[in-house]
């Protein structure tokens, strides 16, 4: 279908579409690479996809060209902090997609030992498993990340460091509270609770 995505959230692979005409003037479809309009594919997890095309163009590309004389007139402290701002690019990129991926997994249902329960089982379960983890975040939330230090005295960038770690983990359990057995879990508790009128 088609969207403005203003509102809709991404789930499957999409098409986008961008003028760069001025507004009210037609796009000709006649020409070829018309530069009027670009256009490109999306994948639900855009960072996955930043990523991919970091590590197999730009990172392999910087590599090449890091030390030669293609740099024309750019200074050389010019070139050392692209260079660096770079690889610390990169670096978030791949510490935020551990965070959200692979970094921890609190909400995942084991589909085929529920499958041998009866309803009033997998209620049970379902209680104790909510419980259990909603002490996991709320645990994973007051735990303090560990943020390392090139300098002996903390400043600046380690303040910025700790915010960042704090951030990705917020993030992840963000992540973790949409997954589907999450919502399961969740859906079949608030189906099953007694109203506040039955009380």
């Amino acid at each position: 279908f088609l969207t403005t995505a203003e509102s809709d959230r991404l789930k499957e692979k999409a098409v986008y579409f961008v003028r760069l005409s001025q507004e009210g003037k037609a796009v000709d479809l006649t020409i070829r690479n018309n530069e009027e309009l670009i256009f490109g594919e999306l994948s639900p997890n855009i960072l996955v996809q930043v990523n991919q095309v970091m590590g197999n163009i730009y990172s392999p590309m910087l590599q090449t060209i890091e030390t030669s004389d293609d740099w024309g007139h750019c200074e050389d402290e010019s070139r050392k902090e692209f260079i660096a701002l770079t690889r610390k690019f990169e670096k978030e990129l791949d510490d935020a997609i551990t965070s959200l991926d692979h970094g921890f997994d609190i909400c995942s249902l084991n589909h085929e030992e529920v499958s041998k329960m009866s309803e009033q089982e997998k209620i049970s379960h379902y209680e104790r498993e909510f419980g259990r983890r909603l002490e996991q975040i709320e645990v994973m939330l007051k735990e303090e990340p560990e943020v390392k230090s090139n300098t002996q005295e903390p400043g600046p960038n380690t303040e910025l460091e700790y915010w960042r770690s704090r951030m990705q983990k917020v993030m992840g359990l963000s992540e973790q509270l949409k997954s589907n057995d999450f919502k399961t879990v969740r859906g079949c508790l608030l189906y099953t609770s007694p109203s506040p009128r039955d009380s």
